[in-house]
């Protein structure tokens, strides 16, 4: 078993690392057998209670995820699975800026990454408005993802908000390992469609894609876990690219991107995930 024990260096911001391990679980097992993720007894679901849900799925871009209802926490989730093979993944990596929406000409997304919600989109939101209407009790609406998946939920949140004018209940976003999505614009305009909370693991490659060099950027709010050895962390400022946190690094790492919170998504293969 591994204690959640954190070490707050900076301003506070409600971050619980109880949550995050929650989260985490929730993204990954979006990775699981649709077996075991229907019943809600896959290798990740021990932490919440996730009912009702509802898988999403396109074989041809490979996209996969869910929506359900966390009695644990009140709140509605939607996951989508990360990269399965991260090597291929970096390797082929490319840095493609479209534009998502007419009516706004200086928002730049990501075009793969859009690719692949787009693919989805039309299972998602049918799913989560029967949600909605199910759980007039959620507090909030919980996008989670690790990696690739990451990516997607952080469309998949915006694209809720803006064209499907979801605000209720409240949408937030929980990733971990996310690459870069958007433009500088992006990040300005996205940001007031509600809290997101990104944790970076030590020296996690991904977060570093595409490079700023290309002009992507990340939002808010990075909390960056500081080791591999522990979960001791850091909550970092509103840019994005708060230069002191993950940003400082040099050197990255790929092993760090498989492994968060003291837990490894491989520990889940044998088990169907």
């Amino acid at each position: 078993m591994v204690v959640l024990i954190g070490v707050l260096l900076g301003s506070g911001s409600g971050f619980d690392l109880n949550e995050a391990r929650d989260h985490l679980f929730q993204s990954w097992a979006s990775f699981c057998d649709s077996g075991s993720l229907q019943s809600w007894t896959c290798y990740w679901c021990n932490a919440t209670k996730v009912q009702n849900i509802a898988l999403l799925s396109n074989t041809t871009t490979d996209v996969v995820g869910f929506v359900g209802v966390d009695t644990t926490r009140n709140e509605i989730v939607v996951s989508f699975r990360g990269s399965k093979t991260i090597e291929n993944w970096i390797n082929d990596f490319d840095f493609i800026f479209t534009q998502p929406y007419t009516d706004q000409s200086t928002i730049k997304v990501h075009s793969g990454f859009w690719d692949s919600y787009t693919s989805i989109s039309s299972q998602l939101v049918p799913a989560l408005k029967a949600r909605i209407s199910g759980c007039p009790h959620c507090k909030r609406i919980a996008f989670v993802g690790h990696s690739l998946g990451a990516a997607v939920t952080t469309l998949a949140f915006m694209d809720i908000v803006y064209r499907h004018k979801i605000t209720q209940p409240t949408p937030v976003i929980y990733n971990f390992g996310q690459p870069r999505v958007g433009n500088a614009a992006w990040v300005s305009w996205v940001r007031s469609f509600g809290n997101a909370t990104r944790l970076v693991q030590a020296a996690d490659i991904v977060p570093h894609l595409p490079p700023v060099d290309f002009d992507y950027r990340h939002m808010a709010t990075e909390v960056w876990i500081l080791s591999d050895q522990s979960n001791a962390y850091k909550v970092c400022d509103a840019s994005g690219e708060d230069p002191t946190c993950s940003d400082s690094l040099d050197i990255y790492s790929r092993a760090d991107h498989l492994l968060y919170l003291g837990y490894n998504v491989r520990n889940g293969q044998p088990n169907g995930c």
